[in-house]
């Protein structure tokens, strides 16, 4: 049956008809004709002229018609249907990891079962009080208001609610973490600790190449080109549900590595001693993706749990206080103290812009020749390329 449509917005008043509703029986889709009229008069001429008993619906505009749902919606079902159904195909795999775990663990426990329009400035404020009270990082609650920002903003963009309620909140900001380059002195004393638990061959892997630690996790033997010197870096390590350890397919920041040429034979020798750990093992191994550095057992490692002993070897080194990644940006200065221009660097460990480096290098470099020497880099410049 056809009905009048009365559209209101406060400001101004539509008149549409619909008719002819009918339903595709391949594409199961509803499909409907309708006929605007600039008066309620003549939409009613036009139903009588069709057959069709004066009937009307009224509606609001969809953006009123959303704040009043607001009203109704609770914070927890907007997320569900905003975050997975449209905001998830949007941003990178790795982001979509990070924020849902924000998500889960900080802000839906928090605020999932009060309505959208309930939650004000003060609440958020409460909210990050309390993870700063729960001791979380400046950067961790940093990372929660920004993301309950960009959440608040997609509500009043569809209408849910009139504004932002963190909008004239100050920005949380992390404060700028200096990287920690490590010297030539202190660099041979970490490794010495790590070989001589034998763990030594994956942290001088890290760096030789820059390659971030998931990188390093998820790298299989197939990735490496030794004729070629090379590393194809297209996979990473993530937690997956209960914890479990998966590889995933990074398209984004697909990129080729320089494996300087000092490293070559430590890493046969490495791939020798797997082989023999293999045949030792036998079916007890599991070595069904072929990683460079697996569990002693094979599988995927934990990068919580290489953290942990990475940060046990650091002690037992007795060096400056790092973490994993300040390995990549050591890697880095090695290569620019060595004369390596700086897109090649840039190229080497996946920046989009040498800016990058500039964040973390120290403007001058000294005893660039132990360096040189210490992890190869002294090899042709087009082994960098």
């Amino acid at each position: 049956m056809a009905k009048k449509v009365i559209i209101e917005n406060g400001f101004k008043t539509r008149y549409a008809v619909i008719y002819d509703e009918r339903l595709d029986s391949k594409s199961g889709k509803q499909y409907m004709k309708q006929k605007l009229f600039p008066t309620s008069e003549e939409a009613d001429k036009f139903l009588e002229d069709i057959g069709n008993d004066k009937s009307e619906l009224r509606i609001l505009l969809a953006k009123e018609q959303k704040k009043q749902q607001a009203t109704k919606i609770l914070f927890n079902e907007y997320v569900e249907d905003w975050f997975y159904g449209e905001y998830a195909h949007v941003i990178k795999y790795q982001t979509f990891k990070v924020r849902q775990a924000l998500l889960n663990k900080h802000i839906v426990p928090h605020l999932g079962d009060k309505y959208l329009h309930e939650i004000t400035g003060q609440k958020i404020v409460e909210l990050l009080a309390q993870k700063d009270r729960e001791g979380y990082s400046k950067s961790t609650v940093g990372s929660v208001h920004n993301f309950l920002s960009t959440l608040f903003r997609s509500a009043v963009k569809k209408g849910y609610l009139d504004k932002n309620p963190i909008r004239f909140m100050n920005m949380v900001k992390a404060p700028n973490r200096i990287p920690v380059i490590l010297s030539e002195s202190e660099i041979e004393k970490f490794l010495e600790a790590t070989y001589s638990e034998g763990e030594g061959m994956m942290y001088e892997f890290g760096l030789s190449t820059g390659l971030r630690l998931a990188e390093i996790l998820a790298l299989s033997w197939s990735d490496l080109d030794f004729d070629h010197q090379t590393i194809i870096v297209k996979k990473i390590v993530d937690a997956g549900i209960g914890g479990k350890q998966n590889i995933v397919e990074i398209r984004s920041n697909f990129r080729q590595v320089m494996i300087p040429s000092h490293l070559l034979p430590k890493l046969q020798k490495h791939k020798e001693e797997q082989q023999l750990i293999k045949e030792e093992l036998g079916d007890r191994y599991g070595d069904a993706l072929g990683l460079v550095f697996p569990k002693k057992g094979g599988g995927v490692q934990s990068p919580s749990t290489v953290r942990a002993r990475f940060n046990r070897l650091v002690d037992k080194a007795n060096i400056s206080k790092i973490n994993f990644h300040d390995l990549r940006k050591t890697h880095a200065s090695l290569l620019v103290k060595a004369g390596v221009p700086l897109y090649l660097v840039s190229k080497q460990l996946g920046y989009k812009s040498v800016d990058t480096l500039y964040h973390f290098l120290p403007p001058q470099f000294s005893d660039s020749m132990k360096s040189i020497k210490l992890f190869g880099v002294n090899d042709k410049e087009n082994d960098i390329d």
